[in-house]
């Protein structure tokens, strides 16, 4: 026999497995590899669990622990999600609301009063697409903006802002008449000493609480320009004296003056004096007496009037009203200084002058016909320097003649003058 013969089987097997286990044999490497196996499967196991979005998604529902406005959308499909998260939006709204705060009181506006929307389309459409675009970003947040009306804001708030706004100025504003006398005039009502609210700035902490589902308290500021800045002032004024000869021609100064006193001109608004006063008819009360029409003098209803225009354009030239339609006498007038002096009878003429300020402007006429006084007065906001403002004329030449005479008018500010316009009077033919 031979040595292989002589081997008995127990041996063999031994020198077989001596030579699979020397120099890396074909066992050791198939229990590298299902080592290997192992550790990639436990590792992605544990990715998987730290990183949902990598694993494989429903590409018609919205991944697992999904949510937008809290609302869990796991599973659902894009429109059974868009219904939740609409009925979610409708919830938050309905049950939005922001407490604001106004000298002392607490008041309560609701989504619903202020407009209040949520736009959730694109937190929506990023919520859907979350988990399956492969990457292991976790998801979200999904923000939904929220906007709200302004002006329904305001016209909420406004209810509770008190009545003392300085706010409404032309209130305090009461004229008196007294016909038996033959007077006019006016009372500024005290005003109230509460605060004028900063309504812009409440409306914008109330949208900025909603904008982030807040609830307030909002606290209302006063505004920069309220309190006293914001009571009327007079900004410029003129007197003159009632001494017509006719009574006729001083009742119509006082019917006038009755007329038009308290007269509130807007800012950019043009006040014609003819418009105001209308038709001069005896039938409305206005009594024949003489005036100066065209040159000649002659008697008509609502005679004496240019007396009152003579007085009120005066006023307006003080209180640096723009002049828009003025038509001086032939010559100068007795009862105000030469170059003050406004012409509404003769063809075409007229007194207009337009509010260029930011705030309204109040005509108001102290009109004392039996003591014989007349001051007309415009109130407003005071102006921005603080000076006085009062109108002068000065006569630089005149001869003896009807006529003839050149007046110099200036307005003086303080200290200070400036020159506004030359008048000539011709020599009467």
């Amino acid at each position: 026999m031979t040595e292989q013969e002589n081997r008995t089987p127990e041996l063999l097997v031994l020198q077989e497995r001596e030579r699979g286990f020397r120099g890396g044999g074909p066992s050791r490497k198939w229990i590298w590899i299902v080592i290997g196996a192992i550790a990639v499967a436990a590792a992605l196991f544990i990715i998987l669990k730290i990183f949902p979005g990598m694993q494989s998604a429903d590409p018609n529902t919205f991944a697992k622990g999904v949510t937008v406005l809290d609302c869990d959308l796991s599973g659902l499909r894009y429109a059974e999600g868009e219904a939740a998260v609409q009925n979610a939006a409708d919830r938050r709204i309905s049950g939005q609301t922001v407490t604001y705060e106004i000298a002392g009181k607490q008041y309560t506006i609701t989504g619903n009063d202020a407009g209040m929307t949520i736009d959730y389309s694109q937190a929506l459409a990023d919520a859907f697409a979350y988990g399956k675009n492969g990457d292991a970003q976790p998801g979200g947040p999904f923000d939904c903006p929220v906007s709200t009306d302004a002006a329904l804001i305001r016209e909420e708030v406004s209810k509770n802002i008190p009545d003392t706004e300085a706010n409404d100025i032309g209130n305090a504003l009461e004229k008196t008449v007294d016909e038996e006398n033959q007077t006019t005039g006016y009372e500024l009502k005290k005003q109230s000493e509460a605060p004028v609210i900063d309504t812009d700035k409440l409306v914008e902490g109330i949208a900025a609480e909603m904008a982030v589902f807040g609830s307030g308290p909002v606290i209302a500021e006063e505004a920069d320009d309220g309190g006293q800045d914001a009571a009327l002032k007079t900004r410029g004024s003129y007197e003159t004296a009632i001494e017509h000869p006719e009574l006729d021609s001083a009742y119509n100064i006082w019917k006038a003056s009755d007329l038009l006193n308290t007269t509130e001109i807007g800012p950019g608004e043009t006040w014609s004096m003819k418009e105001a006063l209308g038709a001069l008819e005896e039938a409305d009360g206005w009594r024949q007496a003489n005036e100066l029409i065209d040159g000649q003098i002659v008697k008509t209803p609502g005679g004496g009037l240019n007396h009152l225009a003579s007085t009120i354009y005066a006023a307006a030239l003080a209180s640096e009203l723009e002049i828009e339609d003025h038509a001086s006498r032939p010559w100068p007038a007795d009862y105000i200084d030469a170059g003050l002096d406004a012409d509404i009878f003769s063809d075409g003429a007229d007194l207009a002058f337009k509010n260029t300020s930011d705030s309204p402007v109040y005509l108001v006429i102290e009109c004392n016909a039996e003591g014989k006084t007349l001051t007309v007065s415009f109130l407003g906001q005071p102006f921005e320097d603080g000076l006085k403002r009062q109108v002068v004329s000065e006569t630089v030449t005149e001869s003896n003649d009807l006529g003839g005479v050149t007046a110099e008018v200036s307005l003086e500010k303080g200290s200070s003058s400036e020159k506004l316009f030359e008048v000539e009077y011709q020599p009467a033919a």
